[in-house]
């Protein structure tokens, strides 16, 4: 029997949240799973850190610098690399990744909601975990979404 197949974006914020885990081995069970694992919060900490310039466009963070992207992707895959890390303590098989591309030698950083926007229609529901108070309306229109807020 082929398992249906499950994309799941989780903000960095809420990575490191136990119940995160509870809820995504309880999924594992009917989905295979494909984690989308942000980091916005723990990329402008880096960023203002090493005073390195950034600014939103159309929802969008845009760095200049190749240190700043560097740095930025640095920081979403340690939070890719703790997910997977916890997903394993779980027992909990995901394939997990970060909304930043390698095209070559340049890195291109794309927003884990636009991300999602990006490659939904590829699996049979979509859940995105996020810290309660964000504004997720932008993706109300995915058929088959799940917005949880923990």
């Amino acid at each position: 029997m082929i398992r249906k197949c499950l994309v799941v974006k989780l903000s960095g914020d809420v990575a490191e949240r136990e119940e995160l885990y509870e809820e995504l081995s309880s999924i594992n069970k009917q989905y295979d799973l494909f984690i989308i694992c942000g980091g916005g919060t723990a990329i402008t900490a880096k960023l203002k850190e090493k005073r390195i310039p950034f600014k939103f466009e159309g929802g969008e963070r845009v760095i200049k610098s190749g240190k700043g992207r560097d740095l930025a992707y640095d920081a979403l895959e340690g939070k890719r690399a703790f997910v997977e890390s916890k997903l394993l303590e779980w027992g909990v098989g995901a394939t997990v990744r970060s909304p930043a591309i390698k095209f070559g030698k340049k890195t291109c950083h794309v927003n884990g909601d636009n991300f999602v926007r990006m490659i939904h229609r590829n699996f049979d529901k979509v859940f995105i975990f996020t810290l309660k108070g964000r504004d997720k309306s932008s993706l109300e229109d995915i058929k088959n979404i799940e917005i949880v807020f923990l």
